[in-house]
């Protein structure tokens, strides 16, 4: 914000400036309060959601050209103790990386770019994630249907092609697992569909 009004170039001299007496920094998302696990032991959840291509549903999806997605939220749990973190995990989600949108009435979707068209942005994405999260790979669960008819097997396929046919990252460090978690609830109860969910993902996540 600062840079905006003042200009970059007016705030390199003044580095020594006190700021945060006027700026407030704010912070998009949720801070749960410590659970006591035990007498030592508390646990902490923390949700953070992107200023970066944020907005409500059916006016923001997908990828912008910066590489940034949609709705892009990070949830970080913290295991510790009154003074020290001693474990945490992090945990990603967001709007598909492709470029697509979707009519706020009739919930029409279409895919706008071509896969080649989208492949500059989606590297950036993915670019972006190795970077911040470590370069050892991704993993997407993907909780849409597969199916060849409907919305979700339209973002399915979008997926798919992306990440099949992008050429400037390593094949064997981007994976893919699909659950149609909306057929799954229908016939099974939540918990063993998480139990499922989480099945699947630790072989990827125990390389």
């Amino acid at each position: 914000m600062a840079q905006n009004m003042l200009g970059k170039d007016a705030l390199i001299p003044n580095d020594s400036l006190s700021l945060d007496t006027w700026c407030t920094v704010l912070m998009q998302g949720y801070i749960s309060p410590p659970t006591a696990l035990s007498d030592y032991l508390d646990v902490m959840l923390i949700g953070r959601r992107s200023c970066q291509r944020a907005g409500t549903r059916y006016n923001n999806r997908g990828l912008d050209d910066l590489g940034n997605v949609a709705n892009f939220v990070e949830s970080e749990l913290l295991l510790c103790t009154r003074d020290v973190v001693l474990a945490s995990h992090t945990q990603i989600r967001g709007s598909v990386p492709a470029f697509w949108s979707q009519n706020p009435s009739t919930q029409q979707l279409d895919i706008t770019r071509s896969k080649e068209m989208t492949e500059i942005a989606y590297d950036k994405h993915i670019s972006d994630i190795l970077k911040r999260y470590g370069p050892d790979g991704c993993l997407f669960l993907n909780l849409l249907s597969t199916g060849k008819g409907g919305n979700e097997g339209k973002l399915s396929k979008a997926l798919k092609d992306i990440i099949n046919s992008s050429p400037n990252h390593d094949a064997s460090k981007i994976h893919i697992i699909d659950h149609d978690f909306a057929k799954m609830v229908k016939t099974n109860d939540v918990d063993s569909v998480f139990n499922t969910i989480i099945d699947s993902s630790k072989g990827w996540i125990d390389e």
